[in-house]
């Protein structure tokens, strides 16, 4: 076997044992209903949970910083809510947040195709959505703090 199909292998095994340690610190819910797909995020830090839990915190920022310039009320643009909405959008993918991907993605696609902000249904999908999967990633890093404490 070659050096490099041997740290291939060794890496995969590496992400594997880090997703069964992922997965301990997301609630069996968060992962059924996709708030969060723990092997993106394990696949994602090459198993550092410490480099997992970081990214987290960091989502969880900058989730909320644009989900209030989301539901801002007034002065908001369609460019606006584009960029919002695509950052939103981006930042969840790369964590494995999938539910809240998917909805900021229609959301984006409709400002910039449709040329209509999301209607008040949409919103409020966005927004619990939203909610849900910060919650998670919130309980994911304060499970992790538990960890370095225990």
């Amino acid at each position: 076997m070659y050096h490099f199909e041997k740290k291939q292998n060794q890496k995969a095994e590496e992400v594997a044992r880090a997703l069964e340690s992922f997965s301990r610190l997301f609630s069996e819910e968060c992962v059924r209903e996709k708030w969060f797909d723990p092997a993106v995020l394990a696949e994602l830090t090459g198993g550092n949970l410490a480099l997992a839990a970081e990214l987290a915190e960091l989502f969880l920022r900058q989730g909320l910083l644009h989900m209030e310039a989301l539901l801002r009320e007034n002065g908001v643009t369609l460019k606006d809510i584009r960029f919002n909405a695509h950052a939103l959008k981006g930042s969840a993918r790369c964590v494995g947040a999938v539910r809240l991907a998917h909805i900021a993605e229609k959301t984006e696609r409709k400002a910039a195709e449709e040329h209509t902000p999301p209607n008040e249904e949409e919103l409020k999908t966005l927004q619990e959505t939203a909610e849900k999967t910060f919650r998670a990633a919130e309980e994911f890093y304060q499970s992790y703090q538990k960890t370095l404490s225990a």
